[in-house]
């Protein structure tokens, strides 16, 4: 499916939720997959605000979801987390893909099979 397959495929999940009342209630995947989305196309330099309107989502709505979704990462991250220090430079020589995810999740030195098994299973 292209990406204006998915805008579209997500436009129309937005009306039918928002079309059940006052106060529609977008359903946790829905929610999962606009957010989605607008990190893709924040990567790419396009400001949230865009993507809300040709979703036709309210903006202050994608932002209350964006920081509910950092607070949990953050939660589930714990207090504390182990780390290593290593020279200047070390990072830029590992060979392979970098994914870059919300919340400064980065995965280093993936193959092209890796990156894609990864990109699945965060999609399901």
């Amino acid at each position: 499916m292209g990406e204006r397959d998915e805008v579209e495929e997500l436009r129309a999940e937005v009306r039918r939720a928002q079309a059940r009342g006052a106060a529609p209630r977008y359903g946790a995947r829905l929610r999962g997959q606009i957010l989605m989305m607008l990190a893709a196309r924040g990567g790419r330099g396009e400001a949230a605000g865009a993507v809300a309107a040709e979703l036709g989502v309210p903006y202050q709505t994608l932002l209350r979801w964006k920081r509910a979704e950092a607070k949990a990462a953050r939660s589930k991250a714990g207090a504390f987390r182990r780390v290593s220090v290593v020279p200047e430079g070390t990072l830029a020589t590992i060979p392979g893909f970098v994914l870059r995810g919300p919340s400064g999740l980065s995965v280093t030195g993936l193959t092209v099979t890796e990156l894609a098994a990864l990109w699945r299973s965060l999609l399901s």
